[in-house]
């Protein structure tokens, strides 16, 4: 078991995971439907339900020694301490040095979450794919083909 103290606000699947629920309901039947997503927990150090005496522990699996830590899925982040040797071995892995540090006043947080509205603004401004108007109108043409033979059929019984 790893434990890491977070220096920031962190988006992290949790054990047990957090659901996001919607909820329709069909117009055709009437019938509601209800749909359930795993997300991404917010654990905020400002945020008293989630921090103990100001320190929001997170680890990779529950141990009853430490029962406020809130269990993570997944492995540490660069805005994460070590607490623990296992967690020191895991960090190795993460490059921590942050390049802005210094230069900009937000947390790495929150340029990643630019970076991710950035993107997604990039591919909502894309053109939709081109489509053949020519082959559409084909189908169209004999989709009203074979309505009229259906419509004379009709008839004659």
């Amino acid at each position: 078991m790893a434990r890491f103290r977070l220096r920031g606000k962190h988006y992290s699947m949790t054990v047990p995971p957090m659901e996001w629920e919607q909820r329709e309901i069909s117009q055709e039947t009437g019938k509601q439907g209800i749909h359930r997503y795993k997300v991404p927990r917010l654990i905020d150090p400002d945020d008293p339900s989630d921090c103990w005496q100001g320190e929001c522990v997170v680890s990779t699996k529950f141990d009853p020694r430490f029962p406020r830590d809130i269990v993570i899925e997944g492995g540490p982040t660069p805005e994460m301490d070590p607490l623990d040797d296992e967690a020191v071995e895991m960090m190795k892995g993460v490059d921590r040095a942050d390049p802005f540090e210094g230069y900009d006043d937000r947390s790495y947080a929150d340029r990643l979450i630019e970076g991710l509205h950035k993107m997604a603004a990039e591919q909502q401004s894309k053109p939709a794919p081109s489509m053949d108007v020519s082959a559409l109108q084909r189908e169209l043409a004999e989709m009203r083909e074979a309505m009229a033979e259906l419509k004379k059929s009709n008839r004659r019984i």
